[in-house]
């Protein structure tokens, strides 16, 4: 358990763990090669646990160097995310704005002031932390990212276009 308070304090990837043939420095490194090459936006959607349709991740490139990330909130998620869990978005960072039109978790993170690695790590984090994505559960990644594709291949991910 000390393992990961630290991982939440330290932030590092290492820290999370595996899971089965795709871990989460797979993952985190998935995730960061499309956030580096600015795609547009993205969806990692995992299947797993007692959710149906599981928890995702999502990004959207803003104005002015700012990405939009959303994690799956009550409003989608099937059952429900606990106490515990929304209480972990939110000492994460992640804030819930449906009077904004945002009806998922979401931050809006200036690209200059953290790494792609970092915001990669923000949301492997939710994954785990939150909704206990664990080595049970199965990942894609949507769209297409020509660069990502060896590493999807390597990690075992499903694409979809």
């Amino acid at each position: 358990m000390s393992r990961l308070i630290v991982a939440l304090v330290v932030v590092q990837s290492s820290a999370l763990p595996g899971i089965g043939q795709i871990d989460f420095d797979g993952i985190i490194e998935i995730l960061t090669t499309y956030i580096e090459h600015k795609t547009d936006h993205f969806t990692l959607q995992t299947y797993g646990g007692d959710y149906i349709n599981g928890p995702y991740v999502q990004a959207l490139q803003e104005h002015d160097n700012i990405l939009l990330i959303e994690a799956i909130s009550n409003e989608f998620l099937v059952p429900e995310l606990d106490e515990h869990g929304q209480q972990a978005m939110v000492f994460m960072g992640w804030r819930f704005f449906p009077e904004r039109y945002l009806p998922n978790y979401a931050q809006f993170i200036d690209q200059s002031q953290l790494s792609p690695r970092e915001i990669a790590i923000k949301m492997a984090q939710a994954l785990h932390f939150a909704y206990g994505v664990d080595d049970t559960f199965s990942f894609e990644i949507a769209p297409r990212l020509d660069v990502a594709e060896k590493q999807i291949t390597r990690m075992g991910l499903i694409r979809t276009n």
